[in-house]
C-alpha cells in the first residue's frame, strides 16, 4: 500500500471527503483526531455526464493482428464463426478531442464488456477492469486532437468449454465521460 495525505475540507464541526472506489477495492482512510484538512489538496474527480458518444467505426482485430470482421460495439459470440471463441481481440479507433478541454478530466466509458477490457491511449497504458463499471480516467494518455483508443476484450472460456456463447467483446455503449468537481 501506499501513505499520503487525502483532500478534505471541515464543514460544521466535521471532515468531509469524497471517495471514488472501484469494485472490489478498498482503502484504509485514517483521519486525525485535531488534525485540519489541507485544502490545497484538489478532490478526486467523478465521471460526469456524457460529453462524447464513441459509437465507431471500429476495427477488430485478432492478437496476431489479422482483421477480424465482427460488430463493434456488439456481441461478437452472435456473429458467425465466432460463437465459441475464446481468447482476446482488439478494438481500435480513433477519437477527436477538442484543443481544449477546460482543464477537466476526461473518463472513458465502456459500457457494457464481455469480459475483462484493458485499454491504451496513443499506445499509453490507461487501465484494466474486470468487471463493471468499465469506467476509467484517461486524461493522462490524451491529448488534443486525434487520439488512437485501443481497448482489448478477453471473454470467458465457458464459450469454448461449455458452449455457452456468453456475450462476449466490447458491447458497449462506448462513450466519453467530462469530469465533475461536485461540491461536498
Amino acid at each position: 500500500g501506499s501513505r499520503r495525505p487525502w483532500p478534505g475540507r471541515a464543514h460544521e464541526g466535521r471532515c468531509e471527503t469524497r471517495l471514488r472506489l472501484e469494485r472490489r477495492e478498498g482503502l484504509v482512510l485514517a483521519v486525525e483526531a485535531g488534525g485540519i484538512p489541507d485544502p490545497q489538496i484538489e478532490l478526486l474527480p467523478l465521471p460526469g455526464e456524457i460529453a462524447l458518444s464513441l459509437p465507431g467505426p471500429w476495427s477488430a482485430f485478432t492478437t496476431a493482428d489479422r482483421p477480424a470482421a465482427l460488430p463493434c460495439p456488439g456481441d461478437w459470440s452472435q456473429a458467425e464463426g465466432w460463437g465459441l471463441f475464446t481468447g482476446t481481440l482488439r478494438f481500435l479507433t480513433d477519437l477527436i478531442l477538442p484543443g481544449k478541454t477546460g482543464g477537466q478530466p476526461i473518463f472513458l466509458d465502456l459500457g457494457r464488456v464481455g469480459d475483462i477490457a484493458e485499454v491504451s491511449v496513443n499506445g499509453q497504458a490507461a487501465g484494466i477492469r474486470v468487471w463493471p463499471p468499465y469506467i476509467m480516467e484517461i486524461s493522462a494518455a490524451c491529448q488534443p486532437g486525434v487520439n488512437r483508443l485501443e481497448v482489448q476484450v478477453t471473454n470467458s472460456m465457458a464459450n469454448a468449454y461449455d458452449g455457452l456463447q456468453l456475450p462476449s467483446g466490447l458491447l458497449g455503449p462506448v462513450a466519453l465521460r467530462a469530469g465533475r468537481q461536485a461540491a461536498l
